[in-house]
């Protein structure tokens, strides 16, 4: 349901602010997906932005309470900014959340989920911001 997109062989060893010890703020980041009712949250505390356009993010599901949400329920989108995000797909990668804060992106294969997907809104959201 979620996708991430991610090019060239990055290695981020950023630490989100969530691995740093601050609490996430989770805001909406997609619509209400139509089948299923359910829409994307990112932490804008784990925003990590790159010189050449990439993003890193966390996202989960809005509909998770904090009680319920575990590090397993939460996913780490990255984004090439730069790339044109109109089109019928949106180039990203994602992998599982960890508290570390360490990704290495370039082992992780590029996915291509629809540009209406809740994924690419939530990419364009971090984007724009």
């Amino acid at each position: 349901m979620r996708g991430l997109f991610v090019i060239g062989t990055l290695v981020l060893f950023a630490s989100p602010g969530w691995a740093q010890g601050t609490g996430p703020k989770w805001v909406k980041a997609s619509g209400k997906d139509a089948q299923t009712g359910l829409t994307i949250c990112v932490d804008q505390t784990s925003i990590v932005k790159s010189a050449d356009g990439r993003v890193q993010f966390a996202n989960a599901l809005c509909e998770m309470t904090a009680e319920q949400m575990s590090d397993s329920d939460m996913a780490v989108t990255e984004v090439n900014c730069n790339e044109n995000m109109s089109g019928k797909t949106v180039t990203m990668k994602e992998l599982p959340y960890r508290r570390d804060g360490v990704y290495n992106w370039a082992q992780r294969k590029e996915i291509n989920p629809s540009g209406t997907s809740l994924s690419a809104q939530a990419a364009r959201f971090v984007c724009h911001k």
